[in-house]
């Protein structure tokens, strides 16, 4: 499989922030230095407004820590 995102969680003190990275829009050749399989959703043929898309991650991370703070979610 190629890579279409990432990521990425860092400790700060008593924190964990998380960052999310999603290749929408680039195609094939903006890939040629990277040393590992990449693709993006467009490269795919996927096509998605980029602030429904957002909607749509935003929501599915607002339930799974909704379901995490409350105990319905084991990690």
């Amino acid at each position: 499989g190629k890579k279409i995102c990432g990521i990425l969680p860092e400790v700060l003190k008593d924190r964990v922030i998380v960052g999310i990275g999603v290749n929408m829009y680039h195609s094939e050749s903006d890939f040629s230095l990277i040393d590992q399989p990449t693709t993006s959703l467009s490269a795919e043929g996927i096509s998605i407004d980029r602030d429904k898309f957002l909607g749509l991650i935003l929501t599915s991370v607002d339930t799974y820590f909704d379901r995490l703070i409350s105990g319905k979610f084991n990690v």
